[in-house]
């Protein structure tokens, strides 16, 4: 019985693998459709002024937030009980 096992586990192996090396995956650089090249592009974002009046303003929320969370951070950790052993 066990040996039938490894018999038909082993074949499906060897079979799969002559299907693996019989039709292998072969980067051509073109996409199915047309046979267009496939490009790489950067994303481009918005042109970034530093010092802009929208760049202060983010700074100011983010200031805003940040303090907020540092409170919150530190009202969390007097609340907490843990064992200092």
């Amino acid at each position: 019985m066990r040996t039938t096992i490894a018999v038909c586990v082993s074949g499906a192996l060897i079979w799969g693998w002559s299907q693996v090396l019989a039709n292998p995956l072969i980067d051509t650089g073109r996409t199915v459709l047309d046979n267009a090249p496939i490009v790489q592009v950067q994303p481009r974002a918005s042109r970034f002024l530093p010092g802009s009046s929208a760049d202060q303003a983010e700074q100011r929320r983010e200031s805003k937030f940040d303090a907020k969370q540092r409170k919150l951070d530190e009202e969390f950790d007097n609340n907490l009980s843990i064992c200092k052993c």
